[in-house]
């Protein structure tokens, strides 16, 4: 039977292909997972890639405008602040690439998209602090030629057809490109994931189930003990994502790229979409680090929540409540709507003295999972003591 020719996707037909892409995501998490040997092998790349892709699409249903262009900036928005891990932030790069190569317009086309997916591969490139073929940036600028090679006046159906068949067969070559794949008989776990990303897309244009079998063969063997022994065994001191928004404008990439270098390995650093500040994901020695950050971070907003508690400001009945004693508060979303306009505006008062803002940070949607896991924390140890009290 003849499939229709597809000339065009909406906005909104836009989100319904990001959408199914995301679900077979999902579906083949594990897979993804299994064959997580580089960078850094922790057996998350599939979890991390999903996670990125449910951020996008959060963003997605947020976004009213109709028009394509507008989707996909909202998508690429979305991605990048809610990125995991080095798959995830190289993910948001391609996606914003192709936010780039729609730009303005009503609807993607097969050249819009052949456009956004050469961004997209360049974008990625420049992310990675030592790009390594063999990789995702291998699959998307293998995917990218290939788009742009086909007939320009080709139908998308057709385009996602050519972008997914080279997509596999760029992922089966991966383990002749990077030795550490060809040792532990594995391709590459971001390239997989790009991979099974695209076709989701295509399977939804195509009207398949999202439901059978998995993309990608399941792999034998407790993966979970390979990756073990591998982190016993591998070189770098650095085996845990960590992730960082900086927000404040006047930065240079390169110069905070080499601070992060200090830090750990595995570093990728990138400019927002809006460019007022930078996304940097590194790997670190423990997550122990994470925590202790995390921790002192929450304390800070606590106790400059108290010290406002003792300013003579006009504020509603439910933050005189929360200031009663900031410390004590047991609504975690009270705390944070007490304390985002409150950061925004000792910021707006110092950028008024000419100094530098006194909170440059943007509380991303994993940033706000770790600090509620925080106070959750707190709050569970002083239940305790109350109860041995």
């Amino acid at each position: 039977m003849t499939r229709p020719t597809i000339a065009s996707f909406s906005g909104a037909e836009l989100r319904e292909v990001f959408a199914a892409a995301t679900v077979w995501l999902e579906r083949n998490i594990p897979q993804v997972n299994a064959v997580n040997v580089f960078p850094v092998p922790d057996g998350d790349t599939g979890t991390n890639m999903y996670l990125t892709m449910r951020s996008t699409m959060e963003e997605a249903e947020r976004c009213a405008d109709p028009a394509a262009g507008a989707m996909l900036a909202a998508m690429s928005h979305g991605a990048l602040m809610g990125a995991r891990g080095n798959s995830g932030v190289i993910l948001s790069q391609i996606i914003g690439g192709l936010a780039r190569g729609v730009d303005g317009a009503t609807d993607v086309t097969p050249r819009s998209l052949a456009a956004g997916l050469e961004l997209a591969s360049a974008a990625a490139y420049k992310a990675v602090t030592k790009p390594a073929e063999g990789t995702i940036l291998t699959v998307i600028r293998e995917v990218s030629e290939a788009v742009a090679a086909a007939n320009g006046n080709i139908d998308l159906d057709s385009l996602l057809e050519t972008a997914v068949k080279t997509a596999k067969a760029s992922v089966e070559r991966t383990p002749s490109l990077l030795p550490v794949l060809r040792e532990a008989g594995v391709v590459d776990a971001g390239g997989l994931g790009l991979s099974v990303l695209l076709e989701g897309m295509l399977r939804h244009v195509r009207g398949q189930s999202l439901e059978s079998a998995a993309a990608a063969e399941t792999i034998e063997g407790d993966w979970l003990a390979a990756t073990g022994a591998r982190h016993q065994t591998e070189g770098s001191l650095y085996g845990y994502c960590t992730e960082l928004l900086i927000g404040r404008s006047g930065l240079d990439v390169e110069s905070i790229r080499g601070r992060m270098m200090g830090l750990g390995d595995s570093v990728i650093v990138v400019r927002s979409t809006d460019r007022s500040g930078f996304i940097s994901e590194y790997a670190t020695s423990h997550p122990w680090e994470d925590w202790a950050e995390t921790f002192a971070h929450f304390l800070h907003i606590v106790a400059t929540l108290d010290s406002l508690a003792g300013l003579p400001l006009s504020l509603d009945e439910r933050a005189r409540q929360t200031l009663t004693d900031p410390y004590l508060e047991s609504d975690f979303e009270a705390l944070l709507a007490l304390w985002m306009p409150l950061a925004r505006s000792i910021n707006e008062l110092n950028r008024s003295l000419g100094m530098s803002d006194a909170y440059p940070f943007d509380i991303s949607p994993a940033v706000k999972g770790k600090l509620h896991l925080v106070h959750m924390a707190i709050s569970a140890f002083r239940d305790q003591q109350s109860l041995a009290a």
